[in-house]
């Protein structure tokens, strides 16, 4: 299956990059939005059956998807996409990270995806994450900023992840949790010492 996966992926791929694609997606046609939420929709199924080399192509096509504006229905599918990707092909971690440190000035839209894809890989499922102790100390240390995010929904996001870490090991990476509270409570006052539970 990997092999049938891989070319099928890869076609679509293909054809999502066309100039057709490439049209302003707030002013494009509902028919050319429906052709979007399936084309994720079929990536979404495919990524964890894919080889690496055809995860690294759908991780670079995802990421750049993920930081541009899309209607609702289409960015559902690149966070659904983002999950099952990075459930089977942890390695691409790292383009996660240099988005999240290169868009934290980015739209809400754009901001909420790429913390919720955090927040996901942060929350302890049957009590074990998806990624190594090391993983997930540095992708905390990337999310800390959004906790600053001048939009509530994107604050809140931001708080699910780090709570979903904190929950799982007990105290913040390479720190205790005391210290944490007093480092994270002088950097950003009121907000995250109200919206913080430690």
């Amino acid at each position: 299956w990997v092999g049938v996966s891989d070319r099928v992926a890869e076609k679509i791929i293909a054809y999502s990059e066309t100039d057709e694609f490439k049209t302003d997606v707030l002013s494009s046609s509902p028919t050319l939005d429906r052709a979007r939420v399936r084309i994720w929709q079929t990536l979404t199924c495919l990524a964890p059956r894919l080889s690496d080399p055809t995860a690294d192509i759908l991780a670079k096509a995802l990421w750049l998807q993920l930081c541009t504006i899309h209607r609702k229905s289409v960015r559902l599918y690149l966070e659904l996409c983002s999950f099952a990707l990075l459930s089977a092909h942890r390695r691409h971690l790292a383009l996660l990270l240099a988005s999240l440190r290169e868009q934290t000035s980015a739209s809400p839209q754009v901001s909420a995806s790429l913390v919720l894809v955090a927040a996901y890989l942060l929350t302890p499922d049957n009590d074990k994450l998806v990624l190594s102790p090391a993983e997930c100390e540095e992708l905390v240390w990337e999310v800390l900023p959004w906790l600053h995010h001048p939009h509530n929904f994107v604050r809140a996001i931001a708080h699910q992840a780090t709570s979903g870490y904190l929950s799982h090991t007990g105290v913040w990476p390479g720190q205790s949790a005391e210290a944490q509270a007093s480092k994270v409570m002088e950097r950003g006052g009121p907000l995250l010492a109200r919206d913080m539970a430690f």
